[in-house]
């Protein structure tokens, strides 16, 4: 999970390593060191769960048209490109 966190291009920053339990000082880099890593790891894993959604493909594009009520249009979702939201295999 780690690699898939670099790619992404997944960064941490501490102000206050307090918040996470430690003190500043050499000894306990790699306890940040592995620490920070965790945070990434979850981080990064309820991204990739979050992003990977199925849809009704027709049924979304029918939802984003405009919709007339009364005197009142209501705009739909803008799409620029057919290629952004297509249905996952």
């Amino acid at each position: 999970m780690r690699s898939s966190a670099h790619s992404c291009g997944v960064e941490v920053c501490v102000n206050r390593m307090k918040d996470l339990g430690l003190n500043k000082g050499l000894k306990n880099l790699e306890c940040l060191r592995q620490k920070l890593v965790d945070i990434t790891d979850r981080f990064t894993g309820f991204e990739a769960q979050s992003l990977n959604v199925h849809v009704d493909f027709p049924l979304f594009q029918k939802m984003a048209l405009p919709v007339a009520s009364g005197k009142t249009k209501i705009a739909g979702i803008k799409n620029q490109s057919r290629v952004d939201v297509r249905p996952v295999p």
